[in-house]
């Protein structure tokens, strides 16, 4: 699952560099020899990146792992994340009905996970390239588990006239709550490149309501 997110921001990362090679060779024809020394000027100046990209794409590392996506406003930006997320402080046990049956255990999976938050945006005084967001948003987590018991198999009309059967179930839940988000980040002057870092607050409302969860990371975004 981890390689086919690598490949899709690798592409998406190349077709941005191609969209902009592209341009950049557009503008440079429409150029006239008359204006070389501004144009001079201007690449000159170009080597300083804009602090206030239309978009960022790159990959996050942390309870959320995958593909990242940002879209920049003036003061405020939509970030969509899509990944695999850990399954750290999930009661699975309270999600088996262990009515009629001998419940043995569970083993769960990561949980694909998708995340989509509208934040506010600023800039740090002081600290050149540096911003601090907040804001919420919703998050979506598919979990499947797999479930191992025993039910009683009748083979006669007597009420113990039954043995023992063990099987297994797999399950998918689908979980859905809200986010609070807050973090920083950086994009360089020089590069067309952005880090950042973030806390995330969880809180569930489906399947297990009330249910209160901290997750974090951090990543790196091309920005264009």
């Amino acid at each position: 699952m981890r390689k086919i997110y690598l490949v899709l921001a690798f592409l998406a990362v190349s077709t941005a560099l191609l969209a902009q090679q592209k341009k950049s060779t557009a503008s440079a024809k429409k150029a006239p020899a008359s204006s070389a020394k501004s144009t001079a000027k201007k690449s000159s100046a170009s080597a300083s990146y804009s602090s206030h990209p239309s978009w960022g794409i790159g990959l996050r590392l942390g309870t959320l792992t995958g593909l990242t996506v940002k879209k920049y406003f003036t003061k405020s930006a939509l970030e969509f994340n899509l990944g695999t997320m850990y399954n750290y402080g999930y009661n699975y046990d309270n999600r088996f009905n262990k009515n009629n049956y001998k419940y043995i255990g569970y083993g769960s999976y990561r949980a694909l996970g998708l995340q989509a938050h509208y934040m506010g945006q600023k800039a740090i005084k002081g600290a050149s390239g540096l911003d601090w967001y907040y804001g919420g948003g919703v998050q979506f987590r598919f979990d499947r588990t797999t479930y191992t018991y025993d039910f009683k198999s009748y083979y006669g009309p007597g009420k113990n006239d039954y043995v023992w059967v063990r099987t297994t179930d797999r399950p998918v839940f689908v979980d859905f709550g809200l986010d609070g988000i807050i973090g920083l980040e950086y994009k360089f002057k020089k590069a067309p490149l952005s880090v950042f870092a973030d806390a995330n607050l969880y809180i569930e409302l489906s399947h297990d309501p009330g249910w209160v969860n901290m997750q974090g990371g951090l990543g790196i975004r091309y920005n264009f």
